[in-house]
């Protein structure tokens, strides 16, 4: 197998690209991370635009290890992380189950809550009832249930005269969740949580902020500033949702920078 074998340069493969909403996302951060393996040294690396012909072009090249840069549903929900476990690729990420789940906001939000966690209020509404009226009071945000955390959210604000009227490509159903002002972390973890064990490892938190103070349509998210390894003042807090490649989205009710550190 390429890569495996002692004499060989270790092959990586850098999935990117994929049938998502959120594409061009992905090109960029397979290219960048690409760049990285590539500056760092060490490995062999090619990057993969995944298609229908993923399966056979990953048999073809069996790497020593899949770098899974896809975004959005087939790439991390579960289905490409199936495909690699079938493939007994190693891959980095979450696996299936928690791809799975964590794709699915309202199920996440469900595993939060049983484990004591605050969460946002949210329902899961209709496209047409969310446009028709409000179907709770402003502030409020609408967004997907199972894409990405930047792709279709829009913001209405209490000011806003009508319900929001939702782009054609918006899914039947949406998540209608309440509105928390303050400011949006990111926390990530290596290695494996179990439950009553620490192992798993909280390597840094992300501060997010938009592009701008927004309309109806969000912009996505971009990255403000990096607090790596740095104690942060987490409180008062609310578990926003879970992403599947190892990372917890939380908002924390401050907006002064200070707050954050103890």
């Amino acid at each position: 197998m390429v890569g495996k074998s002692s004499g060989q340069t270790p092959t990586v493969a850098v999935l990117m690209g994929g049938p998502s909403a959120e594409r061009e996302v992905s090109l960029s951060s397979g290219r960048a991370c690409a760049a990285a393996l590539r500056e760092h040294g060490g490995y062999n690396v090619i990057e993969v635009e995944a298609d229908r012909d993923l399966p056979a072009v990953l048999a073809d090249l069996s790497p020593y290890a899949v770098l899974n840069c896809l975004h959005g549903r087939w790439g991390e929900d579960g289905c490409v992380q199936g495909l690699l476990e079938w493939l007994k690729l190693p891959y980095t990420h979450s696996g299936v189950l928690a791809s799975a789940l964590a794709m699915d906001k309202q199920r996440s939000k469900d595993v939060f809550r049983h484990a004591g966690l605050p969460v946002l209020e949210s329902v899961i509404a209709p496209k047409a009832d969310v446009m028709a009226s409000h179907v709770m009071a402003p502030p409020y945000v609408v967004k997907p249930n199972n894409e990405g955390s930047s792709v279709g959210v829009y913001l209405v604000a209490e000011e806003n005269n009508g319900p929001p009227q939702l782009s054609e490509d918006m899914p039947a159903e949406v998540m209608v969740e309440t509105f928390a002002p303050g400011r949006e972390l990111t926390g990530i973890t290596s290695g494996a949580l179990r439950a009553g064990a620490a192992a798993g490892v909280a390597v840094a938190a992300i501060l997010l902020r938009p592009e701008n103070d927004g309309g109806d349509v969000m912009p996505r998210l971009i990255l403000s500033l990096v607090l790596s390894l740095a104690p942060l003042s987490m409180s008062p807090l609310s578990a926003q949702t879970c992403d599947p490649d190892g990372t917890v989205k939380f908002v924390c009710g401050t907006t002064n920078p200070e707050d954050l550190y103890q």
